[in-house]
């Protein structure tokens, strides 16, 4: 009986190692695991001022999304961004990427999808079919406009999201509500409202490539739903940051000190994938960027070269 005792204990130091081990290894065992940070009045409040018939509208599950994600990855080699979008009915679109129910009035509100995007033709395959789909169900009246950065400079997705603003500002006067969204993210809920609230809301804080936890409090990269004269009030992002990665947490410096911390909403509603694509490393100099904090929409300088009004949405190509 004794001599199986040090085995036993063996076993039990070997299982309090393995699971501290695995503690240690897991990528959210630092994350947030409650966020909400908005009420349930104030949600409804500002579905029932962005949608047509909200009560009533008609909202697929999880499992037709995942069938329609299956459908265009399958035909993503054949995508034709001049095709119509997809229609749901009821809906109707101008040839400019611009979509809204037929029983809208004239004073819904715009939503407006900015998009920087350079050199992601799998991914645009997918997202702008699957989200024109996604916003339908919503009832919202939407327009999605792509700002795609010439070969030359480093990426730039800061200055393509402020270009996106001023862009948009100006192709469609009554924009005011602005999702600035990464092109490989994709909402898997269907009761995620893609609208503004009254404060900037982050949109993608439940992530699978997070193990749908929020990293950190901070975070507002990947999707930010933003009203026009909150993104002026911060004077926009810094242009900055060529490269991957800092201009998020950077903006995130400028809502705090403009008390608009960025709100949430239940895990549940903001579940997001990741489209598959190689991960960049951030700049050596990444940090010198971060001490120009005061540029940003007043200081933006660009080339536009041209604005093509497509059925998918309107592309606006560009040099920074």
């Amino acid at each position: 009986m004794s001599a199986r005792l040090p085995t036993q204990a063996s076993c039990i130091q070997s299982f309090i190692f393995l699971s501290f081990s695995v503690f240690l290894l897991h990528p959210g065992r630092f994350s947030v695991l409650h966020y909400k940070s908005i009420s349930e009045d104030k949600l409804q409040e500002s579905v029932s001022k962005y949608t047509s018939n909200p009560g009533g509208r008609r909202e697929k599950s999880v499992q037709d999304l995942e069938s329609l994600l299956t459908l265009l990855e399958s035909q993503a080699y054949s995508f034709n961004i001049s095709s119509p979008p997809p229609l749901l009915p009821l809906r109707t679109c101008s040839p400019d990427g611009s979509c809204f129910p037929i029983n809208s009035t004239s004073t819904s509100p715009l939503v407006t999808l900015v998009i920087p995007y350079r050199s992601r033709p799998s991914h645009l395959a997918i997202f702008l079919p699957y989200m024109h789909n996604f916003l339908q169900m919503q009832g919202l009246n939407y327009t999605i406009l792509l700002v795609e950065q010439e070969d030359g400079a480093p990426f730039n997705r800061a200055k393509l999201l402020n270009i996106g603003f001023v862009e948009a500002s100006r192709l469609f006067p009554t924009a005011d509500c602005f999702i600035f969204h990464d092109v490989d993210l994709l909402p898997t809920t269907t009761d995620n409202p893609y609208l503004c609230l009254p404060s900037p809301r982050h949109m993608t804080s439940s992530l699978n490539e997070f193990r749908y936890n929020l990293p950190y409090r901070e975070l507002v990269g990947g999707g930010l739903a933003i009203s026009g004269s909150q993104f002026r009030s911060v004077n926009g992002f810094s242009n900055q940051f060529y490269g991957w990665g800092g201009e998020d947490d950077e903006l995130y410096q400028r809502l705090n000190e403009n008390d608009l911390d960025p709100v949430r909403v239940a895990a549940h509603q903001a579940r997001y994938i990741s489209l598959k694509h190689n991960k960049q490393s951030p700049p050596s100099d990444r940090d010198l960027a971060q001490d120009n904090t005061r540029d940003g929409l007043t200081t933006l300088q660009y080339h536009r070269k041209d604005v093509t009004r497509l059925p998918m949405c309107t592309v606006v190509r560009v040099t920074v």
